[in-house]
């Protein structure tokens, strides 16, 4: 029988799943769920070292004799400050030293209790990784967990070899009293082992990558990326056609390739067609994605996995189903995947194009929207050059960008790494000043204002910076923050409610200002704005109502599905214009 301790239950379970079966084991009562549950495996051979001085240069020898990685494992307290000298020797003769140490709950860190001293940062010079294992209360806990031991145990022979430390929490209380003695699990618990693929490794490794992708519908999860090269961008698409994946991306993922579908369609069809085409092998790459269409999949097969490529090998395991980690480029992957001349016989694109034509209708966005941030985005990439630079800050702007058809040509930039609203304008005058070619800014009151020095500067060139201004954060009067209506005022600190404009700033930093408060205005004034003659940087600033620009976010979606738009266009066209606007009224 093995421990009722969990995170335990993972370290051995995952030890077996790397193939380590050599434990030290140094005396101490911390330890016993993890040394008496590898005691009970034939799997594991233990040997029994008191001093942990001795055990660890012991642990050592072994490694060096059979070429392999060896775990120590010994108490908390003073026992985990033994380990220094030989953790010393295998980081600088890089053996794969594995160093268990067991902890008392953190709860107790210096409050007076036994043999217990910050241990999870201890050896944090001298080891290639180091995780803390918490105690294991709950699914999200034992996913953590899983994902921690599998980081550390990467990191033994990641490009070169090292020890690395894992530390785990023991509460002799949890899951029930006196549980450090209890024993009554049968057989410890599935974990998923994360695999890691390099570009070193030989063709027969990359092939067999190749062959697991047989059969499977692919679905690539293609995140923020500058743009890309016709190289780059041919050979993402030849990979699709070799392997019938289906690309989805955002706008700010600069993708075009024909194997694509917007990411906003695919997070829009219902449930029950959405789980007939659901894909077997999703790839992600590159940085962050605009909308969150993880919980699309929460309710997928637990055959369902999850590959990350990533040029810098760190596990990301957003999908909580990750089972590879390949350390390369995008271009790469696709460059190493399509020479070896596999073909996959499911085609994931072709099944995704009969559900797009059936659902969604490609020019229903098109259609005209009541003034608001959403007719105003629409007018500016309506009128947009091809060719162009296009800065959109976070929030609700690029959400709202994100549902139109920007040129294939213009090149899309957002400061969306941490989601934050932060330098947009900085970012983009610097873009601007340098680009030679027309360039055009989205920004919202808040990320504006926040960033107003922006252009206090020498570099204004000819920027131009669309501010939709709505008097607050729109984003907290969306649906999502509806429980709060009626309980707590959102605009008075949450959304910061303003009053402010930027024409006196705009206009003293040399900007031709521009007002728009109409439909009218807007579509008089995008024509000055977008005039490629001008020479002059342009401001212009389209006030708008919040409510009016959460309900046209609303409308955004709805549009896209055929049937919604059509029957919306046919009642504007047939019903004449006064009947038309009480509508509207009675809609808000």
């Amino acid at each position: 029988m093995y421990t009722i301790h969990k995170n335990v239950q993972i370290i051995l379970a995952m030890l077996k799943a790397y193939g380590v079966q050599n434990l030290v084991v140094s005396a101490g009562t911390r330890p016993i769920p993890l040394v008496f549950s590898a005691e009970e495996d034939n799997f594991f051979k233990c040997y029994s070292i008191v001093d942990e001085r001795s055990a660890g240069f012991f642990a050592l020898g072994l490694i060096e004799r059979l070429q392999k990685p060896v775990a120590i494992v010994c108490t908390s307290g003073t026992a985990t400050c033994n380990y220094v000298s030989a953790v010393a020797e295998a980081f600088y003769q890089h053996l794969p030293l594995i160093i268990l140490t067991s902890d008392r709950n953190h709860y107790y860190l210096n409050q007076q209790e036994d043999q217990c001293v910050p241990q999870k940062n201890l050896y944090s010079d001298i080891v290639r990784k180091s995780v803390d294992l918490p105690i294991v209360r709950d699914g999200m806990d034992f996913w953590y967990c899983n994902r921690l031991v599998n980081e550390a145990l990467l990191e033994l022979d990641h490009r070169e070899k090292g020890p690395v430390h894992i530390n785990f929490q023991i509460d002799d209380s949890y899951p029930v009293e006196k549980a450090l003695y209890k024993f009554e699990v049968p057989a410890l618990p599935s974990v998923t082992k994360i695999d890691r693929v390099m570009p070193t490794d030989s063709n027969e490794k990359w092939n067999a990558l190749a062959d697991e992708l047989k059969g499977k519908r692919i679905l690539i999860l293609w995140g923020q990326h500058l743009p890309l090269s016709e190289y780059a961008s041919a050979l993402a698409q030849t990979f699709c056609e070799q392997f019938g994946a289906l690309a989805t991306s955002d706008v700010i993922g600069n993708l075009h390739i024909e194997n694509f579908v917007r990411s906003n369609w695919y997070g829009m069809v219902d449930r029950t067609k959405f789980e007939s085409v659901m894909p077997d092998i999703i790839i992600t790459m590159n940085a962050n994605r605009l909308l969150n269409i993880k919980a699309r999949f929460n309710n997928a097969p637990q055959t369902l996995t999850h590959w990350h490529v990533s040029p810098n090998g760190e596990v990301s395991d957003p999908l909580k189903r990750q089972t590879k980690i390949i350390e390369c480029t995008p271009e790469y992957f696709f460059k190493r995947l399509v020479e070896t001349g596999i073909h996959n016989t499911k085609n994931y694109y072709k099944e995704w194009k009969e559900v797009e034509n059936e659902i969604f209708d490609e020019n229903s966005l098109t259609h005209g929207f009541d003034y608001s941030a959403v007719s105003a985005i629409q007018a500016l990439i309506s009128n947009m050059q091809d060719g162009a630079l296009f800065h959109i800050s976070n929030s609700n702007n690029i959400r709202i960008a994100n549902n139109f058809s920007i040129p294939k040509t213009v090149d899309v930039y957002c400061n969306r790494g941490t989601c934050g609203i932060d330098g947009s304008t900085s970012s983009y005058i610097a873009q601007s000043y340098i680009s030679g070619v027309p360039s055009y800014m989205i920004v919202g009151d808040l990320s504006f204002f926040y960033d107003m020095n922006s252009i206090w500067n020498r570099y204004i060139g000819k920027a131009r910076i669309m501010l939709i201004n709505n008097s607050c954060g729109a984003l907290f009067h969306s649906a999502y923050y509806e429980p709060f209506k009626g309980v707590r005022d959102v605009d008075v600190n949450v959304a910061a409610a303003h009053h402010a404009t930027a024409k006196g700033w705009a206009e003293s930093q040399g900007f031709n200002y521009l007002a728009v408060r109409s439909q009218t205005e807007l579509e008089q004034t995008i024509k000055i704005f977008t005039d490629p003659n001008t020479q002059t940087p342009l401001f212009m600033e389209v006030f708008t109502d919040a409510e009016t620009d959460v309900a046209q976010i609303k409308e955004l979606g709805k549009c896209s599905l055929k049937g919604m738009s059509m029957v919306k266009n046919k009642l504007k066209e047939a019903l004449p214009a006064s009947v038309v606007s009480v509508l509207k009224k009675l809609k808000k």
